[in-house]
């Protein structure tokens, strides 16, 4: 049992020590707040990179299984090629989060947006080799041409392949 000297001591500071151990308190909780909100912004931040990266790699594998089969129909028929019909491609995934493309880890941004690029790219090229068609989702392509277009296509894959390589890693 504490002595009296002891107990004296203790009542005159009282309040000195309940400031201190209220003041510790507030100070833990400021702690303990401040981590859960900095691993909540971590949280957030790696959700929103996987949804981008997922995305994006929908619509790349889709773009690249489509170019791809195209180059592989041309190429397993034996005959010279008469002509073709080429998709005019569309990336709308890309263009509503080219704003959010930075929250994908740096070493994938460069691979994913050349893929992007590389896309972008096919429709203009195209067109100079090219003629609309009753469907606005393709272009027809004359016989002299469509070894150029199998050509472009097949050198766009490589740069596609880099992206959804990329993506993977994130996703």
């Amino acid at each position: 049992m504490p002595d009296q000297e002891t107990l004296d001591l203790l009542q005159k500071f009282q309040t000195a020590i309940v400031g201190v151990i209220g003041f510790t308190g507030v100070i833990l909780t400021l702690i303990v707040n401040a981590a859960v909100a900095r691993r909540q912004v971590r949280d957030n931040r790696t959700h929103e990179r996987q949804v981008v990266a997922r995305a994006l790699l929908a619509e790349l594998k889709s773009h690249r299984e489509a170019l791809a089969r195209n180059v592989g129909e041309a190429k397993e028929d034996e005959s010279p090629l008469v002509g073709m019909i080429t998709p005019i491609l569309q990336v709308p995934v890309f263009d509503a989060n080219l704003s959010r493309i930075g929250v994908l880890p740096v070493g994938s941004i460069e691979p994913v947006l050349n893929a992007f690029l590389c896309l972008k790219e096919y429709n203009p090229t195209i067109a100079l080799l090219s003629h609309p068609m009753a469907d606005p989702g393709h272009r027809a392509v004359d016989g002299k041409d469509a070894n150029k277009v199998v050509t472009i296509t097949e050198s766009m894959l490589p740069p596609l392949d880099d992206g959804i390589a990329a993506l993977e890693k994130v996703t």
